[in-house]
């Protein structure tokens, strides 16, 4: 978590213009829920996204090789190439 306390004063450099310790300033910042969701929810994106890249590839790849499947099974029965399939899955059909 994130939390900080801050002291500010007026410079001692200024003394003659603004008078000593014309302003003085603390100030405590605490971590609250917005804060909280707003970590949870930067770790929870990447580790997201990385889990919908590796099934898209993963069903990507279930179909490629189901498809070489049905090609290959075809040409041992006599029919069309497993080439001709393959140029067919590259070409979207």
């Amino acid at each position: 978590m994130t939390a900080f306390l801050m002291h500010v004063t007026s410079p001692v450099q200024l003394e003659q213009l603004l008078g000593l310790g014309f302003y003085k300033i603390d100030l405590q910042v605490t971590p609250m829920i917005g804060l909280l969701c707003s970590m949870i929810g930067g770790v929870l994106m990447p580790a997201t996204n990385e889990c919908m890249i590796i099934a898209h590839r993963n069903a990507v790849q279930d179909t490629l090789d189901k498809e070489y499947d049905k090609a290959l099974e075809a040409k041992e029965r006599g029919g069309g190439g497993v080439e001709e399939s393959g140029k067919k899955i590259a070409a979207g059909e």
